[in-house]
């Protein structure tokens, strides 16, 4: 009897240690979720990296390949891929994205103080940064035409610039999409037609996205573009020969956010990632990159760089509006503009 009392004991000793060392094994292994970010590569691995080591590597992210297509299109390509968390899409992606039924929703506890117009109401999407529209020029290319640096959207009329504006199609819906609902909005639909009217004898050149708008100025095939301030004045900090200026008639704010996936099964880690992304920590990754966007949560007066970018009238973005009416802005840019 005694005999089978000491087995016993052992053999609760040995199972007690074997759960123990399953435990610890368990533990021991990082927990990993899946990212698909349109933010810059360096600032997208710059949060990564900082996240998992605030998390002492028990937790990782994995970083999925971007999406072949762009402009709304690329929303159903999206909607195929595995990921948790959408990083760095606007707010008219989330929109669509929502509309399609692809979003779980989650409103971060700090953002409860950011003005209705900056968030989703249902909290499907959360914002995490903005940047506005500009000009961005390359000064000899400038000098070159003999034109001046615009200040004002009717600058872009003169003649000296014809033939040296490009901007990213409209149909991909980046800045060339955004400067049509900005003026929609800031003259109203009879003097947008007028507008577009006069624009069509400055011949605009179309490119792919802003990306290769940028890279035509900078290269001094074209003149001028319109993009956000983001890539405008990354290129501009690399390159002295270009020029970043803001339209001071008025013009519009990009909203950059981050979402959850409504298929995720790692929704837990998906809201700690973005309790991270609207975090100090968060905003000292930032203000150490050089990726130019102010953060929404911080007012004006709290920004650590470009306060004169950000001093100019901004239109009242109605993002529903300019979502939902994208083809008949684009087609009337379409009778103003045939190429």
């Amino acid at each position: 009897m005694r005999k089978k009392c000491i087995l016993l004991v052992i053999f609760l000793i040995a199972l007690f240690a074997l759960s123990g060392c399953g435990k610890l094994k368990l533990d021991s292994e990082a927990e990993t979720f899946k990212v698909y970010s349109e933010l810059p590569e360096d600032i997208t691995n710059a949060f990564i990296k900082d996240f998992e080591k605030n998390h002492k590597g028990k937790l990782k992210i994995e970083v999925v390949k971007p999406a072949e297509q762009q402009g709304p299109t690329r929303i159903n390509e999206l909607k195929d891929l595995d990921f948790d968390v959408w990083l760095g899409g606007t707010a008219e992606d989330y929109f669509l994205a929502d509309n399609k039924k692809m979003l779980k929703p989650y409103e971060a506890k700090d953002l409860r103080n950011i003005p209705t117009g900056l968030k989703d109401k249902h909290g499907t999407w959360t914002g995490l940064f903005t940047t506005n529209l500009v000009f961005l020029a390359n000064k000899k290319a400038m000098r070159e035409a003999g034109a001046e640096r615009p200040e004002v959207w009717s600058d872009l009329l003169t003649d000296e610039l014809r033939n040296k504006i490009i901007v990213s199609d409209p149909l991909i819906r980046q800045g060339g999409y955004r400067i049509l609902t900005t003026l929609w909005q800031l003259y109203g639909e009879k003097k947008f037609e007028e507008y577009a009217k006069n624009l069509r004898l400055q011949e605009l050149a179309y490119a792919v996205n802003d990306n290769a708008a940028v890279e035509a100025v900078r290269k001094g095939e074209k003149a001028l573009t319109i993009v956000p301030l983001d890539l405008a004045m990354s290129a501009a900090v690399a390159n002295n020969n270009l020029v970043v200026s803001i339209p001071t008639d008025g013009t519009a704010r990009k909203l950059i956010g981050v979402a959850i996936m409504d298929r995720t099964k790692k929704e837990a880690l998906s809201r700690t990632f973005i309790d991270y992304l609207i975090s100090d920590k968060a905003k000292k990754v930032l203000d150490n990159s050089d990726y130019y966007v102010w953060p929404l949560t911080d007012n004006k007066e709290d920004y650590t760089w470009g306060k004169p970018y950000a001093d100019v009238f901004l239109v009242h973005d109605d993002l529903r509006w300019c979502v939902l009416n994208g083809e008949e802005i684009i087609e009337k840019l379409k009778q103003a503009l045939p190429r």
